[in-house]
């Protein structure tokens, strides 16, 4: 991870002391793991509010699919080998991974 994600994850992680091991690390109003349209959802919300001070935002198609591909990518291009994003993106194979490129 970068230093900044474990920064921010460390800080998240002490503004909710209540979160155990098993705790799902971005709960639903109810305590339980977010589903993918829970996701889908916020991330609008977030590039709604975000639009407004970069107007460009609103015509770009901004998914939670675009950010997991982005960010594999981004990882990829630095140098992160394929079998490891493979495992972070929960293929079954890292033949599927392959694809990417």
């Amino acid at each position: 991870m970068w230093r900044s994600t474990v920064r921010t994850l460390r800080a998240w992680l002490r503004q909710n002391p209540q979160f155990e091991a098993e705790s799902p690390l971005l709960p639903n109003q109810h305590g339980h793991a977010m589903t993918r349209t829970n996701v889908a959802l916020r991330l609008a919300l977030a590039v709604q509010a975000a639009t407004r001070s970069h107007p460009d935002l609103g015509k770009r198609q901004i998914l939670p699919h675009v950010i997991r591909h982005t960010t594999a990518m981004h990882l990829l291009q630095a140098g992160v080998d394929i079998s490891v994003i493979a495992l972070w993106l929960g293929h079954e194979s890292p033949v599927t991974t392959h694809r990417m490129r």
